[in-house]
């Protein structure tokens, strides 16, 4: 499905719940897109790993995934195309223009 990028974001900490603990650092990429059910366009957040993966999908943008200047701003405006699994989990998303 494609998506235009509204808004981007960078999550990361750190979490305990019921004694389990760990770190996560994930890409929120804002963004909306046609909806036959909608009359105008749907809004949903896409969340991505900060991996391998979605850091080339942030450089082939102009962005960075460190504290520059501009960090996430340039992934503003861009169209990406997304495929999930059957469970609804994103498992690709490749950066249209």
């Amino acid at each position: 499905m494609k998506m235009t990028i509204v808004g981007a974001a960078r999550s990361a900490g750190t979490y305990d719940i019921d004694g389990k603990s760990g770190t996560y650092d994930n890409i929120l990429l804002h963004c909306v897109h046609a909806d036959r059910k909608i009359e105008g366009q749907a809004v949903e957040v896409v969340k991505l790993k900060t991996d391998d993966f979605s850091a080339d999908i942030v450089a082939s943008a102009g962005a960075s995934l460190g504290a520059e200047p501009h960090g996430l701003k340039p992934l503003i405006g861009k169209v990406i195309d997304v495929d999930r699994d059957e469970r609804g989990r994103v498992c690709d998303v490749e950066l249209v223009k």
